[in-house]
């Protein structure tokens, strides 16, 4: 099987690339942004989308359907799009991992497989986000076969739930090494300062 890898930030050496390549499937890593015309679509059977700084054309969505993963760090409908394990702290919502097929909205599509997961109040968020890589390539490791032999039935997700955008980051650029119980005290502050604004 031939699988586009897609990722702006993790390198060949990822888990997940040296699980598939280790069942004798051609990964192919791509890092710039996909088009419809792009000579790397070739003779691709599933797109894996991870940590991938772009929105896929809807007509590649549409080619692939069924056909394209996504891993994200949060635990769906929660904390879809930008920085969803900082949200999950920030807005103290459910913690956890998810994989999902992509469809045509941001991190809206039927989900696969997803799991919990817990932060202590010591880690910093860069802890948390590491706790969270590992988590959803871990369940990757251990579902992709189920995945694709259609062992794992997709699900719609449940309404409601959070989404944040690359705007929304711009106060908090330089919290990575805050532990989650500073994080909150941060957020208890700002609230205050905001109600006595009011």
């Amino acid at each position: 099987m031939k699988i586009l890898f897609l990722s702006t930030v993790y390198e060949r050496n990822n888990p997940i690339v040296k699980h598939l390549e280790s069942l004798g499937n051609e990964v192919v890593h791509y890092r710039e942004k996909l088009v419809q015309s792009s000579k790397v679509l070739e003779g691709i059977d599933y797109i894996i989308s991870y940590a991938y700084g772009y929105i896929l054309d809807k007509t590649i969505v549409s080619m692939y359907k069924g056909r394209i993963i996504n891993l994200h760090p949060s635990l769906l409908p929660w904390n879809k799009g930008r920085d969803p394990v900082f949200w999950s702290i920030w807005d103290e919502t459910p913690k956890g991992v998810t994989i999902h097929l992509i469809d045509e909205s941001i991190d809206t599509g039927d989900i696969l497989v997803q799991e919990e997961i817990h932060f202590e109040e010591d880690e910093t968020l860069l802890d948390c986000y590491h706790k969270a890589n590992e988590a959803v390539e871990q369940l990757f490791i251990r579902e992709w076969e189920n995945i694709i032999s259609g062992r794992i039935k997709p699900i719609p997700q449940p309404p409601g739930g959070t989404i944040h955008y690359k705007r929304d980051r711009n106060f908090y650029q330089n919290l990575n090494m805050t532990t989650v119980k500073d994080l909150l005290k941060l957020k208890q502050i700002l609230q205050e300062d905001n109600r006595r604004e009011f």
